[in-house]
């Protein structure tokens, strides 16, 4: 990867999961670097150890800079990217300059899909580190590792949004989907045109790695594969060959579809282990950090993703047993008086409905809806999920950059999710400090209390700390190294 000296850029929305990877990247890699957002946050605060960053709008921070990203929650009116634009300066949004980056690298691998982009991206930079690959790795999401690692320029390990197709910016060696769901309804209409954004994107990988469900979804979405001139190669081929394990991954290089599967979980001298299979024939047994549907599903992506950049499964047999997650996805951080205190991002109702039914005993659930066109687009869904709850906090809509909608906010939720469960379950409760003040107060009597949305919910951490009777943490290694 080519030297950043001589770059002078400037990041409007810095403190995002993924900006601040990129920011730090430019500034590791010997860019000079400036940033801005609109609040200070534990992100920003470790951010100006490296580089100046500001807080507000300022147009004069992007006068010296010879280039601009920006993030696309930035409205088109912002101070410093009209300022930027005047001056002619090149502005480019986030996905198109982490397109850029890409470009450095001999391999990208990239990560897409509705769940589980971040933990998967996380597990193959973990696994890359642990095999002392020659790999940097950009995750949206803190992990042991930080957001960011720089450890060579032969990979590059990225997720892939589908946020405004931001992912076919990218142009991957290895293209992984890992599901499709409709999460962002402000972007598409409906679920075939995520779709065809998903299959485009599948197509540019060299190597596509997916669901074999994925087959059953184009089927349910009416759409006709052999006619549909974007249609993947690869699901082509696995089309073709007819029935095959509805859990099993596809992956597909040079015309060649193998099928990953894995069955007969079990424990084993206190490890917790599952069989790999390819083609049906055993490859090996593997070892998994936990046994939860979701992770033995992402570790199956992982496996085949690593065995595709020329790792064989043998080697890669221990290496989650040493994962330690990401932060925000089922991440414990205590006991209050015994109960689990978890938080996690989950803001989607399938989410939601993994995360609650993975515990056992009874649930005191914290939720921050997401977004207002989320919470309208999938309101009956939201009701259903949130009502297995014990006990349910709604706290106020993170409406992040839109406005309020009518009968889509929290209280409306909250309200309909009381027409289903007894009243006395269901709570509205609109500031944090009151949500902790109530968790406090009626922590009594359960096993697990978990905290769920992907907004500033996760404030509340810091304030419930204080309160808890244990408490654990990610320790952050430093892995970066300056080229």
């Amino acid at each position: 990867m080519k030297s950043m000296k001589g770059e002078n850029i400037h990041f409007i929305g810095v403190g995002g999961a993924s900006m601040s990877a990129l920011a730090k990247f430019v500034a590791q890699a010997g860019g000079a670097v400036t940033g801005s957002d609109r609040e200070k946050s534990a992100i920003t605060e470790n951010l100006e150890k490296l580089f100046p960053v500001y807080y507000g709008e300022h147009p004069e921070a992007v006068e010296k800079c010879n280039k601009v990203v920006y993030s696309s929650a930035i409205a088109s009116d912002n101070l410093e990217l009209s300022c930027a634009r005047e001056l002619k300066i090149p502005t480019l949004e986030r996905h198109e300059f982490l397109g850029q980056l890409c470009k450095e690298f001999q391999k990208t691998v990239a990560v897409a899909g509705t769940h589980g982009k971040t933990t998967v991206t996380a597990m193959i930079a973990h696994g890359l580190s642990v095999l002392e690959e020659n790999f940097s790795a950009h995750i949206g999401g803190e992990t042991e590792y930080g957001n960011l690692i720089l450890a060579g320029d032969k990979i590059f390990v990225t997720e892939a949004c589908e946020y405004r197709q931001s992912l076919l910016s990218i142009q991957p060696h290895i293209a992984v989907l890992l599901n499709v769901e409709l999460d962002h309804p402000d972007c598409y209409f409906d679920i075939k045109q995520l779709l065809c954004v998903y299959l485009t994107f599948l197509e540019k990988g060299e190597i596509q790695i997916f669901p074999s469900k994925l087959i059953d979804i184009c089927k349910d979405v009416h759409m006709n594969i052999e006619g549909y001139e974007k249609m993947s190669s690869a699901v082509k081929a696995v089309e073709e060959m007819g029935n095959c394990r509805k859990d099993g991954v596809i992956v597909f290089s040079n015309g060649k579809v193998e099928i990953w599967s894995q069955e007969n979980i079990r424990a084993v001298d206190g490890k917790i282990l599952v069989d790999i299979l390819v083609d049906g024939q055993l490859r090996d047994a593997m070892c998994l950090p936990d046994k939860d549907n979701s992770t033995v599903q992402n570790a199956l992506f992982f496996f085949a993703t690593v065995d595709s950049l020329g790792h064989g499964v043998s080697k890669m047999k221990k290496t989650l047993l040493s994962f330690k997650g990401v932060k925000r996805r089922k991440e414990l951080v205590g006991y209050l008086e015994g109960a689990k205190v978890v938080f996690d991002y989950a803001h989607h109702p399938t989410q939601i409905d993994n995360i609650i039914s993975s515990f056992e005993g009874k649930n005191l659930v914290v939720f921050q809806p997401h977004t207002y066109t989320r919470t309208k687009a999938y309101f009956e869904d939201f009701v259903s999920s949130l009502s297995t709850s014990d006990k349910l906090v709604i706290m106020e809509t993170y409406g992040a950059r839109e406005n309020v909608i009518e009968g889509a906010d929290s209280a409306s939720l909250a309200s309909q999710i009381s027409t289903i469960i007894a009243k006395e379950r269901v709570e509205y409760i609109n500031t944090h400090d009151k949500t902790l003040e109530y968790v406090i107060s009626n922590k009594s009597g359960f096993d697990n209390i978990l905290f769920l949305g992907a907004g500033d919910i996760y404030l509340l951490k810091d304030k419930i700390l204080p309160y808890l009777d244990d408490v654990g943490d990610v320790e952050i290694k430093d892995v970066m190294k300056v080229f």
